[in-house]
């Protein structure tokens, strides 16, 4: 039988092969005979039948070159021929099918990260090889505020037809901003000292500055207080790109 495929689609050298339970004393061969187009030839030097009345007799391998598109292609099987065991040859119809291919897909993996750090290298993974590389951008930088920032895939030096580019997304997270009160001391009967804070964990050279609203503080103490030692509880700050925790401080 001879089989017929599209232009860009080809059988490679190892493109055939035998069905090895209904085919255990045949041999095959096969050759191109023109673009497209190529003849193959199976045979049992015994005189052999296939075993069985069902199921596959050669298996076929199709590629495609990279000016293929994706889709679905049809291939032709004809001039197919029989010989039965008393030597009677028998001539089928031809028939097709169909081949579909399907494009490669690029797809930037996604990450998250905090505000202030690096981006972490990006990558991608692709389903089958490339002819290329593909370039992955992506305009987050360390001073981005928290969001979400796509991770674009592009072509680069990527030569194949048939490739889809997924993006991915980067995820800038809040970073942790600890403000802790500041230990005071004062004297039984003296005004209550005015507080203040320390604070760890600010980016990109940022200060108390960038909050949007300033910490508060109580405490339970006051001039005419027994000595003692008491909390100093801080709370209420707010920040953009920060996850704002407290620890209390101590009025002696």
């Amino acid at each position: 039988f001879d089989v017929i495929v599209p232009q860009g689609l080809s059988i490679p050298t190892d493109g055939v092969t035998l069905d090895g339970v209904r085919c255990g004393s045949h041999q095959f061969n096969y050759v191109q005979v023109s673009d497209g187009k190529y003849r193959v030839m199976i045979y049992s030097m015994p005189v052999k039948p296939f075993s069985g009345k069902n199921g596959a007799i050669v298996n076929l391998k199709i590629q495609c070159d990279n000016s293929v598109k994706a889709g679905i292609y049809y291939a032709s099987v004809t001039a197919q021929k029989f010989t039965d065991k008393e030597g009677q040859k028998h001539v089928l119809n031809d028939c097709q099918f169909s081949i579909k291919v399907e494009s490669i897909v690029v797809k930037a993996n996604s990450y998250s990260r905090k505000y202030g750090e690096e981006n972490p290298p990006f990558v991608y993974t692709t389903d089958a090889p490339l002819n290329g590389t593909p370039e992955i951008v992506c305009e987050a930088t360390v001073t981005s505020p928290v969001g979400k920032y796509p991770i674009k895939v592009i072509k680069g030096s990527v030569t194949n037809s048939n490739v889809e580019y997924v993006d991915g997304e980067l995820v800038i997270e809040e970073a942790p901003l600890i403000i802790s009160a500041d230990n005071k001391q004062m004297v039984w009967g003296e005004s209550i000292p005015e507080f203040t804070a320390t604070y760890e964990g600010f980016k990109n050279g940022e200060t108390a500055s960038v909050l949007r609203k300033q910490p508060q503080f109580s405490c339970g103490a006051t001039e005419s207080s027994e000595p003692g030692e008491y909390a100093i509880t801080v709370s209420d700050a707010e920040a953009q790109n920060y996850a704002v925790s407290y620890v209390n401080g101590t009025l002696t």
